[in-house]
């Protein structure tokens, strides 16, 4: 009897064990969502009082301030004078991606996103990105008898791959380039998450992949030209063990600036494109 107690003891310990630990993820999850999100309402708070120091220690040292008009500032442009912030006052949400974590705030067609990255003393700042849906013209066609060779990004890119992971992840994104460059719906598939979005100044609407693939096939069937695009100028690549940043810049053909933010994650064994967040104008300060 004594002997059936003491099974009976451990298999109640064991069980509830394994309870705790199955409860224990989305706890986690929860909590590390508010860490982010205090950490956020700090950065607005810090910005609105002007409190320099406070901005500083919650800046990664490659942080970057994209403004809607694609106008870029460093670190230590934004903490010599402190940009104001859009859609300030607007609820926040923010979605979890291993060691990241993007902010959205948006109201109408102005979407604001900040991505956190979690280190040692807490998480840190590494992006702060305007786009205003569709206040740019759409990317203007190639002129006839222009090459159709996509070269750079498709092929070869100005970044070179630190590990495997961005070596995985940069020729995930050549495959995405290439299924927007030759409608390959192939390769557009194999390379994007089927959650997908793009947010970018020269569309009215947040883009899915669905709505993208729908694209490729009705510009196949027309015999539409290649939409080359125009060779990116610099990239920066940031990997947060499970979820990869690649930020990529480049003057459009319409002499704009363009600023592109994707995130990469694993699904299913392979990296792909889970958004981008595109920000392009006539800027009056930009950087390479």
């Amino acid at each position: 009897m004594n002997r059936f107690i003491r099974h009976a003891i451990v298999l109640g310990v064991l069980c509830f064990g394994s309870v705790a630990i199955v409860n224990l993820r989305p706890v986690v999850a929860a909590d590390e969502k508010q860490a982010v999100l205090a950490a956020d309402a700090a950065f607005l708070q810090s910005i609105a009082t002007d409190n320099k120091t406070a901005v500083d220690k919650l800046l990664e040292p490659d942080f970057l301030w994209v403004d809607t008009n694609a106008n870029q500032q460093n670190r230590a442009q934004v903490l010599q004078k402190l940009p104001s912030v859009a859609n300030a006052d607007v609820e926040p949400r923010v979605n979890l991606y291993s060691d990241a974590a993007v902010v959205k705030a948006i109201r109408g067609n102005v979407h604001v996103m900040r991505i956190w990255v979690k280190r040692p003393a807490g998480w840190r700042a590494l992006v702060y990105q305007e786009v205003t849906l569709g206040s740019q013209p759409p990317r203007p066609p190639l002129p006839p008898g222009a090459n159709t060779d996509c070269d750079n990004p498709c092929k070869n890119y100005p970044y070179t791959p630190k590990n495997q992971t961005e070596k995985e992840v940069l020729a995930a994104m050549h495959g995405v380039i290439m299924g927007l460059a030759y409608y390959d719906i192939d390769a557009y598939v194999a390379n994007t998450a089927d959650d997908f979005e793009m947010t970018m100044s020269v569309s009215p609407k947040v883009g899915t992949k669905t709505e993208r693939l729908a694209g490729f096939a009705r510009q196949k069937a027309a015999g539409t030209p290649p939409a080359i695009n125009d060779p990116t100028t610099s990239a920066q690549m940031f990997d947060f063990d499970g979820a990869v940043v690649l930020i990529a810049k480049w003057i459009t053909r319409s002499g704009q600036h363009d600023v592109d933010t994707r995130m990469f994650v694993q699904r299913n064994g392979r990296w792909v494109l889970l958004f981008g967040f595109e920000t392009m104008g006539y800027c009056q300060q930009c950087g390479t």
